[in-house]
């Protein structure tokens, strides 16, 4: 165990700053607020994951529900990539004409 949370501890930490640095690189025209939003993003997520892993924990009595309360906030990050991507595609194509 102990093992494990250093491991995650790490990769949370390189793939947190990771993150942050590549919001930055999408924001060149803000780079203080693009940080910032990225950040407390990130740290709202830390924060919000464990509490509704927590909430289906208590509510179900069943610690394997927590694998459906993850697949469910990475659907949905996913669908809000996804639509925001589509839409700065958009943002692209009315800008170049």
């Amino acid at each position: 165990m102990f093992i494990a949370t250093i491991t995650q501890g790490g990769l949370s930490f390189g793939i947190g700053s990771t993150l942050v640095n590549r919001v930055m690189l999408v924001a060149p025209r803000a780079p203080s607020l693009s940080g910032s939003f990225a950040t407390v993003a990130l740290n709202a997520g830390a924060f919000l994951g464990p509490l509704l892993a927590g909430f289906a924990t208590a509510a179900t009595h069943d610690y394997r529900d927590v694998a459906w309360v993850s697949a469910v906030l990475a659907a949905t990050a996913a669908v809000v990539i996804f639509l925001s991507r589509r839409r700065a595609v958009h943002a692209d194509v009315r800008e170049a004409r």
